[in-house]
């Protein structure tokens, strides 16, 4: 089994997942607009998914595409990134992928 933990900053993008090249999990990702002292927004989404993973080594490629700026919720650009990252799996074991972004908008992967 495979846990993903999503922590984004964008209103909506779109989430897929490969398993050793083959596309096996989509998922709309969603984010709440908060405001902080009546002037700033600030967009936050944090979500859990769970997706079966064959025993053995794979390679997993995450790709994160939305139609907007991370945090503005414009629409005024497309970002699409992908980040790639092996892990052994193991019958029976759950192993976490925790997907975030920096402040720079710019996806991490960290696989335990």
């Amino acid at each position: 089994m495979l846990q993903l933990e999503v922590e984004h900053k964008f209103a909506q993008a779109n989430l897929s997942v490969w398993v050793d090249d083959r596309l096996t999990y989509t998922h709309r990702l969603e984010a709440a607009d908060t405001k902080h002292l009546v002037v700033f927004h600030h967009v936050e989404g944090h979500e859990f998914h769970t997706m079966q993973v064959a025993p053995g080594k794979h390679r997993l490629r995450v790709q994160v595409t939305s139609d907007a700026e991370a945090g503005t919720g414009t629409g005024s650009s497309i970002s699409d990134q992908s980040a790639t990252v092996v892990g052994e799996f193991a019958e029976g074991q759950v192993l976490v992928l925790r997907i975030n972004f920096n402040k720079h908008g710019e996806m991490n992967l960290s696989l335990q």
